[in-house]
């Protein structure tokens, strides 16, 4: 909380408008005005008469004010944001020269991939019904192909995985030791 907060003014405000703003909180606040008898009132009374002719001792003062302004407020307000570094942060594979890795593969050939990654997923689903179905109808001939239809699938997640290894690698071009 700064000192215009507590005298309840905004920091443009003029050396009149300051000194109106103490008088007025001086006057809310003063344990002799306040007219309360519970202590606890009257201790948060004295706390806040404190914050009030702290706030006067240094916003009442020209140089105190200037000063008080270019430490403390400057650290409240915002700053811009300032970029460190204003280059781009990755390189867009589709930017790349041919040789480079991600070269673009034709519509049919992302198809293609697109269709063979989904074959395990059919699979396992496969699996599921069956192994549901084998345990409705108590059929150990069921859950045995489930099974299958599972090693199948899992099978299926390591094939996809390998050939998107081997494209990436034929991606990368032929190996060159130097």
């Amino acid at each position: 909380m700064t000192h215009y907060d507590v005298l309840e003014v905004a920091p443009t405000a003029s050396a009149r408008e300051v000194r109106q703003a103490y008088l007025a909180q001086a006057r809310r606040h003063h344990p002799d005005r306040a007219g309360v008898d519970d202590p606890g009132a009257l201790a948060a009374h004295d706390d806040a008469m404190r914050a009030v002719n702290e706030a006067w001792r240094v916003l009442g003062d020209p140089e105190r004010r200037r000063a008080y302004d270019r430490d403390v407020l400057d650290e409240v307000a915002p700053r811009p944001f300032v970029a460190f570094d204003d280059s781009p942060d990755e390189v867009d594979p589709r930017d790349l020269v041919p040789d480079e890795p991600y070269r673009p593969r034709t519509a049919r050939q992302q198809a293609r991939f697109r269709f063979g990654a989904l074959i395990p997923v059919a699979l396992a689903s496969a699996a599921v019904v069956l192994w549901m179905l084998g345990v409705v109808f108590s059929s150990s001939a069921l859950m045995s192909i489930a099974f299958l239809v599972f090693v199948l699938a899992g099978m299926g997640v390591a094939a996809v995985a390998l050939v998107a290894l081997a494209q990436a690698r034929s991606d990368e071009g032929p190996v060159t030791h130097r």
